[in-house]
């Protein structure tokens, strides 16, 4: 079996016990982000490779929607969904305001998408082809490894704002109303592609503008800052293991990334390239630490209570 038709088949097993694990433990908000995010990203995908001619899929996948070359494989939406879902869960439970937990939800899909799509493209002919962008180990103002720089900014117009409506949506809607949960889970999916739709031709005409460079600058500069704002906010909380683990949301995180790792060793990038590969256990390492880990609750103490007061 090739390494692209494994990837499609982990992803469809993933997606099956991660659904399974939530309807068991009742977690309705997961399914329900889940589903805003897989509407989000067949419509983004299929729009893309239909009109914007940018890239297009392998048509070698076993299951896609769509005529091949404007086709997106199945497993894609799928994956789309859950990693928007957990990223969004994740966040939410480190005491963040609503606009650093949104980036945040970002930036933990950013932190693996940097790795999974240099290997992306290269595997097996390439889960998908940027037109335009030579596969090579070249990092310039328009590309990284292969992928345009766009492609990492365009995550941080799309998670955060899907992620600020979801948590909006949990502070209003009971996680039992499954009524206003999935007409919330529609809601979310359409504003958040009209505020992508608003903001793809800005983006698109500056960076055509700038020849590449406002996106490489703008991502690095929303990643990094992003990045320092949520380890500060980390290491301001105390934070133990929790002792009611998300092992659909565990499980999906590790086999993502261990996949990532097994396919740079395939393709001999963890030599050619190693300090993405040691990006790429790091990032591993953070993301499965904040799976695991939640903030120590306060104990109420009356004379606590009474020494706030006095201050």
């Amino acid at each position: 079996m090739s390494w692209l038709n494994t990837f499609e088949l982990i992803s469809f097993l993933v997606a099956a016990f991660a659904i399974i694990y939530s309807l068991k433990n009742k977690d309705y908000r997961t399914l329900f982000a889940f589903g805003s995010g897989a509407l989000f990203g067949y419509t983004l995908e299929l729009f893309s490779v239909n009109f914007t001619g940018s890239y297009y899929y392998n048509p070698d996948f076993w299951l896609s929607v769509g005529k091949e070359p404007g086709q997106f494989p199945v497993f894609g939406g799928i994956m789309w969904g859950f990693a928007m879902a957990y990223s969004i869960k994740i966040a939410h439970k480190f005491n963040m305001n609503r606009f650093l937990a949104s980036l945040f939800a970002g930036l933990l899909i950013v932190g693996w998408d940097v790795v999974v799509d240099v290997i992306a493209v290269r595997i097996d002919g390439g889960f998908w082809t940027w037109v335009g962008v030579p596969i090579d180990l070249s990092i310039t103002h328009s590309s990284f490894l292969g992928v345009s720089w766009s492609n990492y900014l365009g995550y941080f117009f799309i998670i955060p704002p899907l992620a600020w409506l979801t948590y909006q949506s949990w502070g209003k809607v009971a996680e039992n109303d499954f009524r206003k949960q999935f007409v919330y889970m529609l809601r979310n999916y359409v504003l958040s592609m009209v505020f992508l739709i608003l903001t793809m031709l800005p983006l698109g005409l500056l960076n055509n503008a700038t020849q590449g460079y406002s996106s490489v600058i703008l991502f690095l500069t929303i990643f990094i800052s992003t990045l320092i704002a949520v380890v500060c906010h980390l290491m301001r909380l105390q934070l133990k293991l929790s002792k009611h683990q998300d092992i659909g949301m565990l499980v999906f995180w590790m086999v993502m990334y261990l996949y990532t790792l097994a396919a740079m060793i395939h393709l001999d990038l963890y030599i050619q390239t190693w300090w993405l590969f040691a990006y790429c256990i790091l990032s591993m390492i953070g993301s499965l630490y904040v799976v695991m880990v939640e903030p120590v609750k306060e104990r109420y103490s009356p004379n606590s209570h009474t020494e706030t007061q006095n201050r």
